[in-house]
């Protein structure tokens, strides 16, 4: 979880925990049509 990566669409590097955070308010901001589409890190 403390593994550092690159986000594809916002390009700068967070841990996966963070990741996860980040991910959970795109999510939100969706539903709520705050955002037009969801982009998600794709691991192997």
């Amino acid at each position: 979880m403390t593994t550092e990566v690159t986000h594809p669409v916002f390009k700068y590097r967070l841990s996966y925990r963070r990741m996860l955070i980040l991910h959970a308010r795109m999510i939100a901001a969706w539903l709520l049509e705050e955002v037009p589409s969801l982009a998600f890190l794709t691991t192997r």
